[in-house]
């Protein structure tokens, strides 16, 4: 087995990442689950032999000094994002994520929210927030939106990312790729040059601390539609998180979002139960004026209400129930959701 050999074997099963590690049989992540591959577990020689394709001589010197490595690999015509580094008793862990050279229609992805997603991507100006625990697809969420505003405006749009998960082609807007640990080292240095750029749409794929979020938040401000993903498991979840990062700043911050969001939605993945792959739920508020006040007086609780009453808004269970009734989700597997 080399790299070769193993990519093609991760891009026939429609694996979105290969884990490879030293004592360790190689695994794919595929629909979410993690596969071990019919060959032997790496050994330090056979994981290096592995890797030699893509790592220099200072990059293993990095690595052996107990720093990662992040990068993207191009091998022939397919791209990946590769992070590498140093684990317990002198061994060596690395993740290859396939960068998909087809970016899912928004159509694809938006199933059950596509009302709420056409007027995102329609929005001029303002912050959209999307949620979900790890691998709930927020990413492909994010990339989707992004790909609809690249094929109908013509925009200025920066996607910032820790290693991407799709190449874009410019469309009708001009879309550039920056990938944090290659192009910038951190998420605040990235945002700092693109505010300088004269985008119209910024995409990030994290909000690692309260210096991000505060540069997030002036782009909105300054006339910008920013897309933030960010790991959360509801709604009123997200706001805690961007609220207790906020610290101090708190107040100015709620009402810097009353005025200048636009969305918070939040989703998870189901087996479909009526075809193969899987399902996505959607939850959301919108900022009416009824969300745009509890988020000024950071009432969670009464977010938690409008969620579940207000007609802009939806809540989990209020999803899950659809789904269930058109035959797409199980009622076993939603059940540890309904009634929360």
């Amino acid at each position: 087995m080399n790299l070769t050999t193993l990519f093609d074997e991760a891009v026939a099963r429609k694996a979105s990442d290969i884990h490879l590690s030293t004592g360790e049989v190689p695994c794919l992540r595929i629909a979410g689950d993690l596969v071990r591959l019919d060959c032997p577990a790496l050994n330090h020689e056979s994981f290096a032999a592995l890797m030699e394709p893509t790592l220099t001589t200072d990059a293993w010197a990095r690595i052996r000094a107990g720093q990662p490595v992040e990068r993207t690999i191009n091998l022939g015509d397919r791209n990946f994002s590769l992070i590498a580094f140093r684990i317990f008793d002198n061994g060596f862990a690395a993740t290859f994520r396939i960068i998909s050279a087809e970016v899912p229609n928004l159509d694809q992805i938006g199933e059950g929210a596509m009302e709420l997603m056409e007027t995102i991507a329609g929005s001029p100006r303002g912050l959209v927030l999307i949620a979900g625990p790890t691998g709930s697809g927020k990413v492909t969420t994010a990339g989707a939106i992004v790909q609809r505003i690249n094929m109908t405006r013509s925009a200025r749009v920066f996607v910032i990312a820790n290693g991407p998960a799709f190449t874009f082609r410019s469309d009708k807007a001009m879309v550039t790729q920056i990938s944090i640990g290659q192009d910038f080292q951190t998420y605040e240095a990235a945002l700092e040059a693109t505010h300088h750029a004269d985008p119209d749409v910024i995409a990030v794929d994290d909000i690692p601390n309260s210096e991000a979020l505060r540069q997030i938040v002036i782009l909105a401000e300054t006339g910008h539609l920013v897309l933030a993903n960010i790991h959360a498991d509801s709604v009123s979840d997200v706001l805690r998180k961007v609220f207790d990062a906020a610290r101090t700043e708190a107040i100015p911050l709620r009402r810097a979002l009353a005025q200048n969001l636009i969305a918070v939605t939040v989703q998870r993945l189901f087996t479909r139960a009526n075809g193969p792959g899987r399902v996505p739920a959607y939850e959301w508020i919108v900022a009416n004026n009824s969300v745009k006040s509890a988020i000024l007086h950071g009432d969670l609780d009464r977010l938690n209400h409008l969620q579940s009453t207000d007609s802009q808004c939806r809540s989990l269970q209020a999803t899950l129930e659809v789904l269930i009734e058109e035959g797409k989700v199980t009622l076993e597997d939603a059940a540890p959701f309904l009634g929360q």
